[in-house]
């Protein structure tokens, strides 16, 4: 519904870089409803480690923009790039945008482990090889899933997992003290993309035959179909063991 108002007072010399997380069902990415909401086509995402509170106090960081359109990427640098403060670019919008999304169901499922009383260990091991079954799913979109080993994947996730900044991990946490999922989202207080992008990426997956077992194991517990500790006891116990 933004984007269509925004259609209204856009053109196509416009350039527009969105920062969303998400997936909208049945899979499809932020920067396609741009396009289909408005006039403008010369789209970017923008995604990485990003801090609040480390932003403002000036804190090096970076993030990358992403675009089809090399003038998109100039325009971000030159409006956001500061002594520190780095912004990188990369022609793969898809494999960044999706990355960003895939991401929010990482930072949930390491939130969760971490509530059920996993270590450090258990956040890494869960995230390693959500990092892998992500790639599989970049490669089977068009992606380059070496584009998840950058800034809006794994840059994202090793902030996120940690439960930096991440409503998404907030989530898990909730869940994994025995809130309901409503209650979980209403106790965050914040927006999580996680439910949406494990869902789209569950039915994505079972679809076109392939494995997605994070992803549909969030999907399930979100959903209610399936208990915290079922699913983890079951990722440690029948979970195949290559990567």
């Amino acid at each position: 519904p933004i984007l269509r108002r925004l259609g209204d007072a856009t053109g196509g010399q416009h350039l527009l870089v969105h920062a969303g997380r998400g997936l909208e069902p049945p899979g499809t990415l932020i920067s396609d409803i741009v396009r289909a909401e408005t006039p403008i086509r010369r789209v970017g995402v923008m995604a990485g480690p990003l801090v609040p509170e480390e932003l403002l106090a000036s804190i090096p960081a970076a993030i990358v923009v992403a675009s089809r359109y090399p003038e998109v990427i100039r325009a971000a640098q030159g409006a956001l790039s500061s002594a520190d403060f780095r912004v990188y670019g990369s022609d793969d919008l898809t494999g960044v945008e999706l990355s960003a999304a895939l991401m929010t169901v990482l930072a949930f499922i390491a939130g969760l482990v971490t509530g059920l009383g996993g270590g450090v260990s258990t956040r890494a091991l869960v995230v390693a090889r959500g990092l892998a079954q992500s790639a599989r799913f970049l490669e089977a979109l068009g992606a380059k899933s070496r584009t998840l080993a950058g800034l809006g994947g794994v840059g994202e996730v090793f902030v996120t997992a940690q439960g930096t900044a991440s409503p998404d991990y907030e989530l898990g946490l909730a869940v994994a003290k025995g809130a309901s999922f409503e209650q979980a989202l209403a106790s965050v207080g914040r927006s999580s993309e996680a439910p949406s992008v494990a869902a789209c990426v569950a039915r994505m997956a079972a679809e076109k035959k392939g494995r997605a077992p994070i992803f549909k194991a969030v999907d399930e517990i979100l959903h209610g179909q399936r208990a915290p500790e079922e699913a983890l006891r079951e990722f440690f116990v029948s979970a195949p063991t290559e990567i």
